[in-house]
């Protein structure tokens, strides 16, 4: 992306990273899909445990939302 964060049309970049955090004594994992248009939050999971299948939900159910015309680009760190 060279830094170019300025997204003129929506379902043109998607972003997601997945984020821990705690809540009281246990760790939980969010795995959130935005569009960087707008940040709208396409979809997201959480889950006790940062699995493939985890982070693969959130970007499934983000994949059904779409167009069926899109020149989407998806990033993450």
């Amino acid at each position: 992306m060279n830094r170019e964060f300025d997204i003129k049309h929506p379902n043109e970049v998607w972003v997601t990273d997945v984020t821990e955090f705690k809540v009281g004594e246990k760790k939980l994992y969010l795995s959130p899909i935005l569009d960087l248009y707008n940040s709208e939050v396409i979809s997201y999971s959480i889950s006790s445990n940062p699995t493939t299948k985890f982070t693969s939900d959130s970007l499934r159910e983000a994949v059904s939302k779409l167009p069926s015309e899109h020149k989407l680009m998806i990033h993450r760190d």
